[in-house]
């Protein structure tokens, strides 16, 4: 009876900490879904447009400045301590933001410039208080602090549209003033326990990181800096596109959230083949699943008007979702053994190839092409890490 008891006890705390860690990446994928689909400003397809691109270049400057901190705290900091900030934030954070801001003040102009310098930072302490939070077993009170981020900042937005008409500069200053919030609570909720030096990183680190980015948003980080490029239609087309490819990235978010449990199951037993991993019923069941969710919300819960005109950009993306799952494994293998030379070898291929499609797009002037990009790369991704690296049984 009591190891009954113990049992269920387990359980339960599984189940709860698994949805502590998915709940606020979840809600976040919903509130983009319900801006993308332009239900959120349904008479200024331009402020959607605004609003997604400053998210994806916010996302990119993250995965720059944070330089790989989170994995290495999660494979060397203690539970209940904190990392010492001073020198990670002198050598690595300010230098990589001030680098990133000015980019994108080239590129973008200094109204988001100015929006990213303050904010960067900031995320980059909240993201590392957060894994401290994780290591600790402190998953809700890590929830709370996400929760204060994108879902509050959405909910911020969706009642200043019902009160009055929005604007870019709205929009930037709520963002700001939800970031500052979570700055404030993040100091109070912090490990209190030994502080540990775990800022010194390998440059593969952040370069896996930022290649990372690329092979799963190469094409959104076109639009976000290009956004006048020629392979669309008009901005209503552009706004189907990124619509679309909000459910790859919920898929991503999903499937990191739950790294414990899945790498584990899939990654570990399976011995990395994938002829066994595509037989294996729990894949099939979560890409079948995952495939029919993504036609759900972009068809039925959350479908824009006049979307079937747009059904053919929609098609890779069902490719990109079932190679998501066996991608993450390969990095989580590479990772765990260490090689990531070799991974970002991968990346460095992958990449190479979504340019390629891009230029072949670009030279067909076809948006059909420039959709196939990321299944492109992920494909190359597997299909390289099989021809080079793959040496296990």
């Amino acid at each position: 009876m009591d190891a009954l008891k113990t049992k269920w006890q387990l359980s339960k705390n599984i189940a709860s900490s698994s949805f502590a860690l998915l709940l606020p990446g979840l809600l976040t994928a919903l509130f983009i879904f319900y801006i993308s689909s332009n239900r959120l400003y349904p008479d200024n397809k331009h402020l959607t447009i605004f609003l997604l691109n400053f998210l994806q270049i916010y996302m990119l400057g993250i995965t720059i400045v944070k330089y790989g901190i989170d994995q290495v705290i999660l494979s060397r900091l203690k539970s209940g301590n904190q990392i010492i900030l001073q020198d990670f934030f002198k050598k690595r954070v300010l230098p990589l933001t001030l680098i990133f801001v000015l980019t994108t003040w080239v590129i973008k102009g200094s109204f988001i410039s100015f929006f990213l310098l303050l904010c960067l930072p900031i995320e980059i302490f909240i993201i590392i208080v957060s894994v401290e939070l994780n290591i600790s077993n402190r998953f809700w009170t890590s929830t709370i602090l996400k929760l204060l981020g994108y879902p509050f900042f959405f909910i911020l937005i969706y009642m200043a549209n019902a009160l009055d008409h929005v604007s870019p500069k709205t929009v930037l200053s709520l963002f700001l003033i939800s970031t500052f919030i979570r700055l404030i609570i993040a100091f109070f909720v912090r490990n209190r326990g030994e502080k540990e030096a775990v800022a010194e990183l390998s440059y593969y680190v952040p370069l896996q990181q930022v290649g990372n980015f690329f092979i799963f948003r190469l094409d959104q980080v076109i639009i976000a800096f290009l956004i006048s490029i020629s392979l669309f239609a008009d901005q209503e087309q552009v706004g189907y596109y990124l619509f679309f490819a909000k459910f790859p990235e919920m898929v991503g978010s999903v499937i990191v959230a739950m790294a414990p449990l899945i790498y584990k199951r899939l990654a570990d037993k399976l011995n990395f083949s994938f002829s066994r991993l595509f037989s294996d019923k729990l894949f099939l069941f979560i890409s079948i699943g995952l495939c029919f969710s993504q036609i759900l919300i972009c068809f039925f819960i959350f479908k824009p008007a006049n979307i079937e005109n747009n059904v053919q950009l929609f098609i890779p993306f069902l490719f990109s979702t079932v190679f998501i799952l066996p991608v993450n494994l390969i990095i989580y293998i590479y990772y765990k053994d260490g090689n990531l030379y070799k991974l970002n070898v991968l990346n460095g291929i992958s990449i190479v190839s979504g340019l390629l499609m891009l230029i072949l797009s670009v030279v067909l002037k076809s948006s059909t092409l420039f959709s196939i990009i990321i299944p492109f790369q992920l494909f190359i991704f597997i299909l390289f890490h099989k021809i080079l690296y793959y040496q296990r049984n």
